[in-house]
């Protein structure tokens, strides 16, 4: 019997042919297909990498991305890191700039300052960011103009809107230490989103009439101890509430804020429905945080299949929940009044 030899050429222009037209699945031969294209994203958060806040948040990303088709080693390579103090978050900072992902997510702005210092061409969607616009982060939210996009907090809208709620729920109150994280210096660039806040809780309480004490957590290595030391100073400072400037860092130390102002009898306000879920804060307006990151994962789609930040508006959140945990009230022996309970889009009984 003779034997056909095919040159190699045509050869290989059947095999496809069959692949193409699905005969070869029909003789036991898998057909050629070309693999994968795997996508490198970074993550940099200004939070505790160990902690339930983090832990719960990311797995949300994670999701989304699934969700949208990304599969972790298959056509999906994510980088994290996570720091809480300025020379950390600038290495890892530099480190993603030479690994020059496809999008950098950066969480909290301490990570969107250093980020947005490091690199003009890597893509980056921000999440957590106070003021991006007041912050120098981008040209304007409709237009960032640049290669960051991402989603606001609107947290300079809101710290108002929280003392507000918290004189309501608490009327008398003549004097409310406000806890927030300062930086070590000034940025070079735009203003921190905390200080804004810090500034229209002030005047916020002047129209309101109440007293502000500044519990200042000034940026250093050890923030824990610095955080007790702030709570210590409303002690002495004699404050009658607490008002909880969000961050990676104050949320990430959420359970230690809650189980003082729990010893202390101190009626507390925080920044995001995750503080009084997680570690049994009173009360809480803002954002939900596990939506946003959601949300993130959109716009990181978005990227990688071809959109530019510069013409992805800065997303402002639509939507404001107000949380008060009647359990955590109760064991405090505090009342809430039944017309700030009406306001309250969740209560926890």
């Amino acid at each position: 019997m003779r034997m056909l030899v095919l040159p190699r050429r045509r050869f290989l222009q059947g095999t496809l042919a069959l692949a193409e037209s699905g005969l070869m699945s029909g003789c036991g031969i898998a057909p050629l297909r070309a693999p994968a294209r795997m996508h490198r994203v970074g993550f940099l958060a200004n939070d505790l990498p160990d902690s339930s806040f983090t832990a719960s948040h990311n797995e949300a990303f994670r999701e989304a991305l699934s969700g949208l088709g990304y599969v972790e080693g298959r056509n999906l390579a994510l980088e994290w890191r996570f720091g809480q103090e300025a020379s950390e978050l600038a290495a890892f900072a530099t480190e993603f700039v030479a690994l020059a992902p496809e999008v950098i997510v950066a969480a909290g702005d301490p990570a969107i300052r250093v980020l947005h210092g490091a690199t003009s061409t890597i893509p980056i969607v921000i999440i957590r960011s106070g003021d991006p616009v007041a912050s120098g982060y981008v040209a304007s939210l409709a237009r960032p103009g640049g290669n960051i996009t991402g989603l606001s907090l609107a947290g300079t809208q809101l710290a108002g809107k929280r003392l507000d709620l918290l004189t309501q729920a608490f009327p008398g109150t003549s004097r409310v230490g406000i806890l927030w994280s300062a930086p070590a210096s000034q940025p070079s660039s735009g203003t921190t989103s905390q200080s804004l806040q810090f500034r229209e809780a002030e005047e916020a309480a002047r129209a309101l009439g109440v007293q502000v004490q500044s519990l200042a957590v000034q940026a250093g290595d050890d923030f824990g101890a610095a955080l007790d030391r702030a709570l210590e100073s409303a002690i002495y400072g004699r404050a009658e509430a607490l008002f909880v400037i969000p961050s990676g860092r104050t949320t990430s130390h959420g359970r230690r804020i809650a189980d003082f102002a729990a010893r202390h009898r101190l009626p507390t306000m925080f920044g995001a429905r995750e503080d009084v879920l997680d570690v049994d804060g009173l009360m809480a307006y803002g954002v939900s945080l596990t939506d946003l990151y959601r949300q993130a994962a959109v716009y990181v789609d978005k990227i990688l299949k071809g959109a530019r930040p510069a013409d992805l508006p800065v997303q402002q959140p639509t939507r404001f929940d107000f949380v008060i945990n009647l359990r955590t009230a109760q064991a405090l022996g505090m009342t809430i009044p039944p017309p700030v309970l009406i306001q309250a889009t969740e209560v926890i009984q």
